[in-house]
């Protein structure tokens, strides 16, 4: 399986086989408020990714964080009146209610920054014993001039480096206007810290991922993901701590980006006003259709929402409901035709190279769609329509994700009885109450068909 590299930016063989462990990591959220449809974004396309992987045979060992200590939560909680752990909670909680609405899968672990402080007291003892951190009056600071590769990851200047550097984490006793803080030291009234050999404080922002990648995904990473707005300075800073403490390279050999969201024409953001949260998302949208909207761009691109592009996927993900439904109806009997297997076996080759091609979502997808409008389901026997329904299993719901059916309880013996009263009205040619009947079940959703064997109804 290739994938896109954003270090060399070049394409890199994973070179694994089935059975063996992809190991890897995914930056998770800081849940200081709602994850939002950006966190989404990125959470799908490596849902995909492990859906993948596991469905070819591989062992997908993918691992994830929570930021539950940052300014951001500490912020907030001042307030609300609020511990900073219980926020983290609420809303960390609320991230797993959001992945289940979504059908992601559960990763291999998800852990805590909280859970993992002895360790990366370590690990910065360490950095700082090969002399790649020093400590001061306001905490422990990462070395960047003793790590001369530092910059080549997101491809920025030293200079650029050193201007922003000096705006985000400003400290008139930072040897290095680039250095980032490891530890900060306790500030007054700051209900969240730990004891350590350089006084009472808290993590950095960046030391958590090396620390829970390392111990829980391995060294060296298969791969390293999160959105491109990360690159610099969270993964450059990553890669630059990983590999001075481990003493060699590379820390991943894949690093994997997600290209942004846009809400219309703009990335979303609060301060724009187009934030979507998680408690719209459950709300308002379908999850099939949120799936295969953002699926169904190639993970690297940036991705456009709005509700016309919404409304559009909402159409193919019904169409693609409606065809997995009706392979169910076909009734008649029959071997499979040789041309009609050939054109499965041939989806099925197309859809699994576009996906080992650097998770070729659209691709695949394409695929699937080029099959459909090949093959009509009146026109196929009952072998040909399992063979299809077969392959469309696999790669819409074992894959992509898809549960293919609507939200919500259908009560299937009452749309029959209605059913049946249709036809009878139909039999004494009451057609309008017949047709009542059938307007009625469509405003719920449910499209009536007559056949040849008689009237059958699907989920629109």
């Amino acid at each position: 399986m290739k994938l896109y590299d954003t270090l060399s930016r070049k394409f890199v063989d994973l070179e694994k086989k089935p059975g063996e462990k992809i190991a890897g990591y995914v930056c998770g959220i800081t849940p200081y408020d709602e994850p939002h449809l950006g966190h989404v974004r990125t959470a799908l396309v490596f849902d995909l990714f492990h859906r993948y992987v596991k469905a070819q045979g591989y062992k997908p060992v993918f691992v994830s964080n929570f930021t539950d200590v940052d300014d951001k939560i500490i912020e907030r909680s001042v307030q609300l009146s609020i511990h900073p752990f219980a926020l983290a909670e609420i809303y960390e909680r609320l991230y797993y209610k959001l992945m289940d609405f979504l059908n992601v899968e559960p990763l291999y672990a998800y852990i805590r920054v909280s859970q993992v402080i002895p360790d990366i007291i370590e690990a910065i003892k360490q950095l700082i014993d090969k002399k790649h951190a020093y400590v001061t009056p306001d905490g422990v600071y990462f070395s960047v001039p003793s790590f001369p590769n530092y910059g080549e990851l997101s491809g920025r200047k030293v200079e650029d480096i050193s201007l922003l550097e000096s705006r985000v984490e400003p400290s008139p006793f930072k040897k290095d206007p680039r250095d980032f803080a490891l530890w900060k030291s306790r500030k007054p009234n700051e209900t969240v810290w730990w004891h350590s050999p350089w006084g009472d404080g808290r993590p950095g922002w960046h030391i958590e991922c090396t620390v829970i990648s390392v111990k829980f995904a391995g060294f060296p990473l298969d791969f390293h993901g999160g959105g491109s707005d990360l690159i610099f300075p969270h993964h450059e800073n990553e890669k630059a701590q990983s590999e001075a403490l481990m003493g060699q390279e590379p820390f991943a050999r894949a690093w994997m980006h997600t290209g942004m969201l846009r809400i219309g024409k703009e990335e979303m953001h609060k301060s724009l006003g187009n934030f979507i949260g998680a408690t719209e998302i459950m709300a308002k949208y379908d999850p099939d259709v949120l799936r295969y909207l953002l699926l169904s761009t190639y993970y690297r691109d940036p991705v456009t929402f709005s509700e016309e592009v919404y409304n559009q996927a909402a159409n193919t993900v019904n169409n693609l409901r409606s065809y997995f439904e009706r392979l169910d109806w076909v009734s008649r009997d029959g071997e499979a035709r040789t041309q009609v297997v050939s054109l499965v076996a041939s989806a099925k080759e197309t859809f699994h190279s576009a996906l080992e091609d650097d998770l070729n979502s659209s691709a695949a997808l394409a695929e699937v769609h080029k099959l459909i409008a090949q093959l009509r389901v009146e026109d196929l026997n009952t072998s040909e329509a399992s063979i299809v329904k077969q392959f469309l299993t696999h790669g819409l719901r074992t894959v992509f994700g898809l549960r293919l059916t609507k939200n919500g309880k259908v009560d299937e013996s009452l749309i029959q009885d209605m059913v049946e009263l249709r036809n009878d009205f139909r039999k004494q040619k009451k057609f309008s109450e017949a047709d009542a009947i059938r307007d009625m079940l469509l405003r719920h959703g449910i499209v009536l068909e007559d056949t040849k064997e008689g009237t059958r109804w699907i989920r629109e």
